[in-house]
């Protein structure tokens, strides 16, 4: 199954009901996920975190891979380590995390 297309944005169209509703931005289809906090200060905020971590996604992920393989091409050339090994090991998790389903 595949998630909504994104980028996804922020509504307040049934603030009767719940305070934020994140829908596609290109305002086809209903509410993805309606967002609520112990405040409406938290639950905008918790909103505004969703949508920015969803629509960053896959440029973040795609910009893991290229630094990945640019720090292995980079290691490959001059035949050493050129990064400390932990940065690639985080770059590695944070995929992982990313991709996980």
């Amino acid at each position: 199954m595949k998630h909504a297309e994104t980028p996804w944005t922020i509504t307040t169209e049934f603030a009767e009901i719940v305070p934020f509703s994140i829908v596609k931005a290109d305002d086809t289809g209903g509410s993805i996920a309606d967002v609520f906090g112990d405040s409406m200060d938290e639950a905008e905020a918790n909103a505004k975190l969703i949508v920015r971590a969803v629509n960053s996604h896959d440029a973040l992920v795609e910009a893991a891979r290229e630094v990945r393989a640019e720090i292995a091409r980079l290691n490959s050339v001059t035949g050493q380590t050129v990064f400390n090994p932990a940065v690639t090991e985080l770059l590695d998790a944070a995929r992982r995390l990313a991709e996980s389903e």
